[in-house]
């Protein structure tokens, strides 16, 4: 993917990639990566991924916690151990793991890819039940539509696309709107990458280029 999604090994402001789960989210409305300030924590930098108590997303991350990989906080630990014979404390669990994340320093933190994936607001759940993300395969039409669309991005109007989109927009020819499946693939994964990434607003350009190149 690209630089801003990406952390390097070496890290940035003190993070390393093991510490972020390889990745890197603190992006701000112009794609520029700020530094990670001592005493951040998950809720202040991610504030509008926060799940508010009684937020409906927190019966799909429960589900996502049931399913998924094993967590690294210790009290996801717990509650995904608890899934099968007590369920409710399981819940219960969740959410208790989940406020202990929210409050606790980003700064090399190991649980980030826990915050993202069992905790944290993404971009899917950001765009709300009345967007339907394209689900359709790389030969899929629906796709062709915004294929055109993205052939003319305004970055004026629409901000500047990240270095994935930018690269897939200078390879569509000026004179064609008949797209092969590799372009389609390539915006589809694009799309499916980004329904996964951690909602910062409605401001935010992964937002923006989403609800532009993958929602119906």
């Amino acid at each position: 993917m690209n630089i801003y999604k990406t952390l390097s090994l070496a890290g940035v402001g003190g993070l390393g990639a093991s510490g972020l789960g390889g990745y890197f989210l603190l992006r701000n409305q112009e794609n520029e990566i700020p530094y990670i300030k001592a005493g951040d924590t998950f809720k202040n930098r991610y504030s509008q991924a926060i799940l508010e108590e009684g937020s409906e997303l927190w019966e799909s991350k429960f589900n996502a916690l049931r399913q998924g990989a094993e967590p690294t906080h210790p009290t996801l630990i717990k509650a995904k151990a608890q899934v099968t014979p007590k369920e409710q404390d399981a819940k219960d669990l969740h959410k208790q793991g989940c406020q202990e994340i929210y409050e606790s320093e980003l700064q090399n933190s190991p649980h980030f890819q826990d915050f993202k994936t069992y905790c944290a607001r993404n971009l899917k759940d950001g765009m709300g039940s009345s967007k339907s993300w394209i689900t359709e395969d790389k030969s899929g039409t629906k796709w062709n539509a915004k294929l055109t669309s993205l052939k003319s991005h305004d970055e004026g109007s629409n901000q500047a696309l990240d270095s994935t989109l930018k690269n897939l927009k200078d390879s569509l020819p000026e004179s064609n709107s008949s797209w092969d499946d590799n372009k389609r693939e390539e915006l589809k994964n694009w799309c499916d990458d980004a329904q996964k990434e951690i909602f910062m607003g409605e401001g935010d350009p992964w937002f923006v280029h989403a609800g532009l190149y993958c929602v119906e």
